[in-house]
């Protein structure tokens, strides 16, 4: 039996060599498998042959590389399970379902799940015993639901041909209406074919495909003269539907109306969950014409289990349901919106990186309307056919954010509306929502049904972990509060899990200047940290325990509250300089609790490598912050009024902070960890402040630093020890290893050139940027007695700076050159200040007017910032240097 590990190797890829290796082999294993469990899935005729079939079929999807192998596989399983998703028996249509999610969710993606999903083909036929024993039900009973020609079984097998012949291609541009994407899938339809059959050699025939491509082509042909024939006022509505748009009216007739009233069976409407998940992650641009009905299904069953009065007022209070079985919908709707929220979040992000402009006011999203048909709820759109394929939609970054922002409104106001009435709910109050009130009773019940609310409350928590800073500030002061208290009662709740879950919470949102601003903002921050500090402690503690009794399932569960309340403390502590008292007579953090967040952050440095870098992450940004404020207050500077911590905090806890940092830094597979140790250090660096009323303590970070900039093998780690390296803001703090600065950067430019990892690749640019801009930085703190070594180090090294300054030089972004500008200014003012130069001095400042001198990218009329920010690449930078002159 081939082992799941060297499935995922198969490939249909044809070597020029003598003999076939083993991905061959494997590939063509894989492609029997395919045909050999279909033909055993469409062959069953009882319940449970089907469910074995189906599960092993989507075991194997889930294992398989189908990048690696010709188009048509995953078209196959679609076609075979198609017929079961409407089963009469619920859990083969569960497991059916569950075949769907895997085809959805292939990684890598692969253009033939987008192609099948836009594809119109005729519904497959069944067999036969499935026909005289009525195994299957349809849930959408009007015949325009499925309007399309019934075929017979030879007309059904010849479509599959044309189905497994759809090219990995995708199709360019916005898909237009039916015709066009017919059009594209008949262009690639030959090209898939000849893949196919050259991959199938062995096992199949090419003289039936041929035979196929030639019914098909014949299929074809009668198809357009019956078109011809439709008067020309039915010719505009297809008469066929995508198989996107069956499958979405599968599973949200399913989940409509809230099918904790129809008896539907639970495991059909988890799976229907996942399904629109999966959709709506990896293809939302060909579901957005459904989303308004999306939102209705996570909406009504929100307001199902609720129980209240402008949705599921209608409904009868008994359900067919149980009510754990109710909590389980529920608890797995949260997971879908949090795919939708979450999808989009990673749009904005990138929406600002290619397009900074603020975005629209929002706007309230249209309703969208049902219509029942029979038993069961067919959805559809207020303004559209329920015929019409579904169409890829594009989008601007600014309807992006706007899209966004109208679906966080919605989000807030109808399914998290519960949610957030949660803290202020009143059992006396006759106005108060009574599912509400039981939501919150029954969290502190030690129960099966305690748990499953916690469950349901866990779920709903993590929707607002995908909540983005622009939507923050969009929010009402009264809405934007509600959350905040939310999350503050979360933190404040006794049960660990809830808990760990608000700490999360507020480490995701405090980075928002929204947030930062409200009056609340001080109380969440003091809270989280606190509360993460002491689940922690308790996690620690509770891991020696569950260590020394050898329990290997509760010590899962500790490592991963660790590991989420480590990274919330992370995000915290790096948000700790955006806040104040704002009195200067007042802590932000008292001095016990720092010194509980640094030794809780030592702790987690030594810990599993999943959680070491959110602790040199936390252990680096609070020391940095204490340090950072200490100076400020030094130096006079109110702007962030509050009382210094660092003279409080104990030295030994400081110096052991130290260590533990320059540990992570200089040792250590985890190269995440290594290069945020790297950044931490930089944040120490960076403040004039001495550590123990010396500045010995930076020797020997200075030393790592400048071994690690000048042959480490990982390209990261290089470039965040370069960052740290150049954060020194003046000669004095590098003390004697000025000297050794410039040699490990002109070594670090040496090695750029040539790597010997191809993976670092991707990372070689940054670090000739950062390398560049470091020997700007040490330009303009040079001397001329400097010149004894520095002279011979640049004339020796003078080739490969300037191949590294050239390519920066286009690359850099024009916000980065303000080291450029400061170092000109100082070696032009060492050169005109001096009387008489040595011919050693003149030929440095002459080498380093050449580093500081090179070509740079012109000023334009427009901000050249943004313009680089916008997604400008290297020749986009060239076009315009050619344009400026």
């Amino acid at each position: 039996m081939i082992q799941l590990q060297y499935i995922a190797n198969a490939t249909d890829q044809i070597d020029r060599a003598a003999y076939s290796s083993l991905s061959q082999q494997l590939g063509t294993s894989v492609r029997e498998l395919h045909r050999v469990l279909t033909q055993v899935l469409m062959s069953e005729r009882s319940t449970d042959g089907a469910v074995r079939s189906l599960k092993t079929l989507e075991l194997l999807v889930d294992n398989v590389t189908y990048s690696r192998l010709a188009p048509g596989l995953l078209s196959c399983v679609a076609s075979c399970v198609k017929p079961f998703v409407t089963h009469t028996e619920a859990v083969v249509r569960a497991n059916a379902l569950s075949v769907m999610v895997s085809v959805l969710l292939v990684k890598p993606s692969v253009g033939e799940v987008r192609l099948l999903l836009l594809h119109y083909a005729a519904p497959h036929g069944r067999p036969s015993h499935l026909d005289t024993e009525g195994s299957f039900v349809t849930l959408c009973d009007e015949p325009h639901q499925w309007d399309e020609e019934t075929p017979d079984e030879e007309t059904n097998s010849e479509l599959d041909d044309v189905s497994k012949a759809l090219s990995g291609s995708s199709i360019s541009g916005r898909t237009a209406d039916r015709g066009s994407v017919l059009h594209s899938i008949g262009n690639v339809a030959s090209a898939g074919a000849a893949a196919a059959r050259s991959a199938n050699e062995v096992s199949t025939s090419a003289l039936i495909d041929a035979a196929n491509m030639t019914k098909t082509s014949e299929i074809n042909a009668a198809n357009e003269m019956k078109t011809a024939t439709v008067p020309p006022q039915r010719r505009s509505l297809p008469s066929r539907r995508s198989f996107l748009y069956w499958l979405l009216d599968v599973c949200i007739g399913t989940l409509l109306p809230p099918a904790a009233a129809r008896g539907v069976h639970v495991q059909v409407l988890l799976q229907s969950l996942r399904v629109l998940s999966a959709l709506l992650s990896e293809h939302f641009c060909l579901v957005y014409f459904k989303l308004g009905l999306i939102q209705r299904v996570i909406a009504d069953h929100c307001a199902f289990f609720l129980q209240t009065t402008d949705r599921a007022g209608q409904l009868s209070s008994e359900a067919c349901h149980p009510p754990s079985e109710t909590g389980v919908v529920l608890k797995h709707v949260f997971p879908l919106l949090s795919s939708l929220v979450a999808l989009l979040k990673k749009e904005c992000d990138a929406s600002l990186r290619s397009d900074p402009l603020p975005p629209p006011a929002p706007r309230v999203p249209s309703p969208c309307t049902h219509r029942a048909s029979g038993n069961s709820a067919v959805p559809q759109e207020s303004a559209k056919d329920d015929r019409v394929c579904a169409i890829e939609t594009s989008f601007s970054p600014s309807e992006w954010r706007r899209l966004a922002l109208d679906v966080w409104l919605w989000t807030l106001q109808e399914p998290l509306q519960g949610l957030l009435q949660l803290p202020a709910v009143d059992p006396a109050a006759s106005s108060c929502n009574p599912g509400v009130l039981r939501w919150r009773a029954a969290l502190t019940s030690a129960s099966d049904a305690g748990d499953m609310a916690r469950c349901q409350l866990v779920a709903a928590a993590g929707v607002l972990t995908h909540v983005t800073s622009e939507v923050t500030e969009h929010l009402s002061e009264p809405l934007l509060e509600s959350v905040m208290q939310f999350v503050l009662w979360l933190i404040g709740h006794s049960h660990r899990d809830l808990s760990v879950w608000g700490v999360r919470v507020c480490g995701c949102i405090s980075e928002h200047p929204a947030v930062q601003r409200s009056p609340l903002a001080v109380t969440l921050i003091c809270a989280a940290v606190t509360k993460g500090t002491a689940l922690l402690a308790a996690a620690d503690e509770c891991e020696r325990l569950e260590r020394s009794d050898d329990e290997v399932s509760a010590g899962g569960a500790v490592n991963k509250t660790r590991l989420m309340a480590m990274s919330a403390l992370a995000n915290l502590a790096s948000s700790l300089k955006h806040y104040s008292p704002g009195h200067p007579e007042k802590e932000l953090l008292p001095c016990e609790l720092v010194e509980q967040l640094l030794e809780v952050a030592i702790a987690a440095c030594n810990d599993k490598s999943k959680v070491r870098p959110h602790g040199v992450r936390c252990l680096g940004s609070t020391i940095g912050w204490l340090r950072d404020v200490a100076y400020q207050q030094q130096q006079g500077n109110l702007l962030s009024p509050q009382r210094a911590t660092w003279w409080s905090v104990k030295s030994a806890v400081i110096s052991r902070a130290l260590t533990t940092l320059v540990d992570c830094c200089s040792r250590g597979s985890n190269m995440k960890m290594r290069w945020n140790a790297c950044h931490a250090l930089g944040h120490l660096l960076q403040c004039p402040l001495p550590i123990e009323h010396t500045q010995k303590w930076r020797d020997p970070i200075v030393t790592l630093l400048c071994d690690l900039i000048g042959g480490f093998h990982n390209f990261k780690v290089r470039i965040q020890a370069c960052g740290a390296l150049c954060s020194l803001p003046c000669r004095e703090l590098y003390t004697s290893h000025y000297c050794l600065a410039w040699k490990s950067l002109l070594a670090a430019a040496n090695s750029s050139q040539n790597v010997v990892d191809y993976l670092e690749i991707l990372h070689r640019e940054d670090l000739i940027r950062q390398v560049v801009q470091g020997m700007w930085h040490l330009s303009s703190m040079v001397a001329l007695p400097d010149s004894s070594w520095l002279r011979s180090a640049l004339l020796e090294n003078q080739e490969s700076v300037a191949a590294v300054v050239r390519r920066a030089n286009v690359s850099l972004p024009p916000h980065q050159w303000e080291a450029n500008e400061r170092a000109q200014q100082h070696v032009l003012g060492l050169m005109q200040g001096s009387d008489a130069l040595t011919d050693e001095q003149a030929e440095m400042l002459t080498l380093l007017q050449e580093l500081l001198l090179e070509p740079r990218l012109p000023s334009l009329s427009f901000d050249s910032s943004v313009a680089y920010a916008s997604g400008l690449k290297s020749s986009h930078y060239n076009d315009l240097k050619q344009f400026s002159k």
